[in-house]
């Protein structure tokens, strides 16, 4: 195992020779903030984001994540036109020596908080969800709450250009029902990790957060079953499940991650 650190780029306010002063720290978890959902992610963009870890003598381990496109979460006729974009990037990451990626299947919220800044007891600070909170506001006012709190950083997940059109992403998930994402997903991953298994790159699907379904969006990596699930949709060591504590500590029996230990 090989300790990494989330980074978001020259723009993060934690710099990398900050991370390298952490005791056993190995390398980065990164991202490319310029792409959108259903970009390629061309080899020199890759390769920048390589050197500039690098050079603080810190390693790229993996990414987190590269965002999929809702045509292929909601299966509409464009899907497949993005599932081989999908499959052009994890060949440019597996050519730049890259070979993790996470990635999460959520219908338009690909994680959602209502306090970016909760001060704990001790004086840390921490992202949070109330559902007492979302319980009084409409879907479209998440992504507002989250923008007025991001300080102009921009956050994986809530692209402004993505959720300016709000509506017309609700319509697009119309119908689609737990099962249907469920079928949707099993497509993609079909599709990529014959792929993956073949250039060395393993997918690590990450749980809802939070665990459960929010403004009646269907949600499909909720708790164990639904990994399993998914994991038996391909049996192979690249089809994997990223174990986030943030996501899966709400779950009551938190022991459950073991089931995936050898």
């Amino acid at each position: 195992m090989q300790w990494g650190f989330r980074w978001y780029g020259e723009g993060d306010t934690i710099p990398l020779t900050n991370i390298r002063q952490i005791p056993g720290m190995h390398g980065i978890v990164g991202t490319l903030l310029n792409k959108m959902p259903g970009d390629v992610w061309e080899i020199s963009e890759i390769n920048a984001l390589k050197a500039s870890i690098e050079k603080e003598h810190l390693s790229l381990l993996g990414i987190e994540s590269v965002a999929i496109h809702d045509a292929i979460k909601a299966g509409t006729e464009e899907r497949d036109h993005y599932i081989d974009q999908y499959i052009q990037t994890i060949r440019n990451l597996a050519a730049c020596d890259v070979h993790m990626i996470c990635y999460s299947f959520k219908p338009i919220f690909g994680w959602a908080k209502t306090n970016l800044f909760y001060q704990n007891k001790d004086g840390s600070f921490s992202l949070l969800y109330d559902q007492a909170v979302v319980d009084d506001m409409e879907p479209s006012e998440m992504y507002t709450l989250i923008h007025s709190q991001s300080k102009g950083f921009k956050l994986p997940g809530w692209e402004e250009e993505r959720l300016k059109k709000f509506q017309r992403l609700m319509a697009t998930y119309e119908g689609v029902t737990q099962e249907i994402l469920f079928d949707n997903l099993s497509y993609f991953l079909k599709r990529i990790i014959p792929v993956c298994e073949e250039v060395d790159v393993k997918m690590a699907i990450h749980p809802d957060d939070p665990p459960w379904e929010i403004f009646g969006l269907p949600r499909i990596t909720k708790n164990l079953e639904d990994l399993k699930k998914i994991m038996a949709i391909v049996d192979s060591p690249y089809n994997g499940v990223t174990l986030c504590t943030g996501s899966l500590g709400p779950i009551q029996k938190t022991t459950w991650w073991r089931s995936f230990m050898p």
